[in-house]
């Protein structure tokens, strides 16, 4: 029997290695300045970096001036425009976000639910013009062990292939499981959720998963919250490819101070590389992309290049294997194609694509086939007509030429290979070998070249620190390491000059102090925790690795602390609620604990370490009922799916 206020210590310490691992792993709050989770991480073999000794000795980072404002939204655009702006409203883009109470209802909600592999089942169901997603296991029976609805408050993605679905809670957005999938007309699992363990409702999206998708977003403090009204203009508008236009309206009503040339920007004027970059900076993911310093997502604006706001590696045309692709993939492959080479900056995204509107599908085949006889004209095809029809009814161009690849990394959708070949059948795609992306890494467009040498490598160790998961050879670490701090530890200026360095740098803290916690080198850590706590006293990632410390020393005062700045900051964190539940235990606070528990299985039904962590504390309380019913629920969940239990 565990000692009194201390029950379950060893399932409670298979509960804190759980939760100590996940936070490794999942970087809360820097999703703001690192693009999404990617498959790769820029590798570089071990070398001594060039240290450059003392911090006042290196190229300072310069926070750049503010971006441009006076956005003005699209339906002003819409009072001179009408018959551009009434034809773009069709586009997906101008639907790529919007609430539930404005979504354009696609999904069947009668549809069969998502039965995936296990014991889980998803469903969701429209009610009183509200959305809500319930994840459901059954056990052997088929009965429910639980059913954990919540509601749904946006919708991401115009449709065209599918959409993804976001709770709302506490200023912060969270995916669900569940997606909608329109080529198959079904419910399934969002990308990056395998069946037997995903995030469920919990993973957390920020300014760099929406600033693609979004025409205007309001944050509220740090870039991961937002405020009671998150997006001003919820689908892409007209301002993220033309600027912001209120200097462009009073340039036409003779009350601007702009004088001379109309200051609004038209894409198809400016130089082959600006233009691309406007549709670049949403549709060229590459292998990462880091935000310069000082820079946020929404910073862009059309005119600019690409590095004035990120550092992109790119590495290949992101082919898989024989008729598949990674999402996300056309910048590269469209880079790779003759078309592109040949053409003198002439070619581009616009070459094919009108921006403001999409054919529709009778029109689909001579639409394209005009795009391409806009350069092709005279040349015909040289293949006889016969054959041509065999391969294409409807003699498209595109269909022998861009032959449909299937998107690899998202279910149930397809994606045109944009390399343009003339033989497709002449060029099969061939899949990287292991490890090849992270060793092929470039920067995008030789964008090098024309930046400052410590933006590269700042770049460069951000973004093999973004995965640390992967990247666990110490070497590897301490290369990353000094590329973001090349400061000799031997120098006067003391071991911890790295902070010098660093300074306000809060991307680079994270990461920095994330690698010393993997290092075991909890002093460092420490330091990289303080800073950020100066800088932003509600960083949450700095006040998780000082609550985990000092619950690690058993400092349950400094770390129940800590817990109660963390708790408001984001209360949809089970973990956060477990550990609270832990913590109290230890300290004795035993009821107290169990109210905490009871919360984080609210918030996470499968946490099975906190339910066996009550099992123990409901016997010690004497609550006999309560303990049985944790029992038995644990029972039916390790029958259906004894891996969350572990090995």
């Amino acid at each position: 029997m565990a000692s009194p206020g201390q029950p379950g210590l060893r399932s409670i310490a298979v509960f804190f290695v759980v939760v100590i691992v996940s936070a490794a792993v999942i970087v809360v709050g820097v999703g703001w300045w690192w693009r999404g989770q990617r498959d790769t991480v820029l590798v570089e073999p071990v070398s001594e970096p060039t240290a450059t000794g003392l911090a006042g000795t290196l190229e300072p980072l310069r926070k750049p001036d503010p971006p441009p404002q006076g956005y003005v939204g699209s339906h002003i655009c819409a009072e001179c425009h009408e018959e551009i702006a009434e034809r773009y409203s069709r586009h997906a883009m101008a639907r790529s976000m919007a609430s539930v109470a404005d979504a354009e209802l696609i999904e069947d909600y009668d549809a069969p639910p998502c039965t995936p592999p296990g014991p889980r089942r998803y469903w969701a169901e429209r009610r009183d013009g509200r959305v809500f997603h319930h994840e459901i296991m059954v056990d052997k029976d088929g009965q429910p062990i639980y059913d954990q609805q919540v509601e749904i408050r946006y919708v991401l993605g115009s449709g065209t292939r599918g959409r993804a679905y976001l709770v709302f809670e506490n200023g912060q957005f969270f995916q669900s499981s569940l997606g909608w999938y329109s080529a198959a007309k079904k419910w399934d699992l969002s990308p990056g959720y395998p069946p037997d363990r995903h995030a469920r409702f919990s993973r957390r999206l920020g300014e760099g998963c929406f600033y693609c998708h979004v025409g205007r977003m309001q944050t509220a403090g740090s870039m991961d919250r937002f405020s009671d009204d998150p997006f001003p203009e919820p689908g892409i508008g007209c301002e993220r490819c033309h600027g912001p236009g209120q200097e462009h309206v009073a340039f036409h009503q003779g009350t601007g101070s702009v004088k001379g040339s109309d200051p609004i920007v038209n894409p198809a004027r400016l130089d082959p590389a600006r233009r691309e970059d406007v549709c670049n900076h949403c549709h060229l993911q590459g292998e990462a992309t880091i935000l310069r310093y000082g820079r946020r997502h929404m910073d862009f604006r059309p005119g600019q290049r690409l590095e004035d706001i990120w550092v992109v590696f790119v590495a290949g045309e992101r082919i898989r294997g024989e008729g598949q692709t990674l999402a996300v993939s056309q910048v590269q492959q469209m880079r790779s194609s003759a078309c592109f080479q040949k053409s003198g900056g002439r070619f581009g995204c616009i070459s094919c694509h009108d921006p403001h509107s999409e054919p529709v599908p009778a029109e689909r085949v001579a639409f394209y086939r005009d795009r391409c006889l806009q350069c092709h004209a005279g040349q015909g095809c040289s293949l006889p007509e016969h054959e041509r029809r065999a391969k294409s009814a409807e003699d498209s161009c595109i269909e022998c030429h861009m032959p449909r690849l299937s998107a690899s990394d998202v279910p149930h959708t397809a994606q045109t290979d944009h390399r343009v070949l003339r033989r497709p059948d002449l060029h099969p795609a061939r899949p990287p070998t292991p490890g090849a992306a992270v060793l092929e890494a470039q920067v995008f467009d030789d964008a090098q070249l024309r930046l400052p040498k410590r933006e590269v490598d700042r770049a460069k160790g951000l973004a093999m620190l973004s995965r640390l998961e992967i990247l666990r050879d110490p070497a590897q670490i301490s290369y990353a390491q000094q590329l973001l701090a090349p400061v000799d530890p031997r120098s006067n200026s003391g071991e911890l000059a790295f902070l010098d360095v660093l300074g306000d740098d809060v991307p680079a803290l994270i990461l920095m102090g994330r690698a010393f916690q993997m290092l075991n080198d909890v002093r460092r850590a420490e330091a990289c925790w303080n800073r950020l706590l100066q800088i932003d006293p509600d960083n949450e990632d700095a006040l998780w690795w000082k609550m985990a410390n000092a619950h690690q020393v058993l400092d349950l005062e400094q770390a129940a602390a800590y817990l109660d700045r963390l708790l408001p900051l984001n209360p949809w964190d089970a973990n956060l609620y477990g550990r609270k539940a832990h913590i109290l235990g230890q300290a004795g606070q035993l009821s107290r604990a169990c109210v905490s528990a009871e919360r984080a299985l609210e918030l996470d039904p499968t946490l099975v370490q906190v339910r066996q962590w009550l099992v123990e504390a409901y016997d010690q309380l004497g609550e006999i009922d309560k303990k049985q019913q944790q029992l038995e629920i644990l029972r039916r969940m390790r029958e259906v799916q004894p891996s969350l239990f572990g090995p």
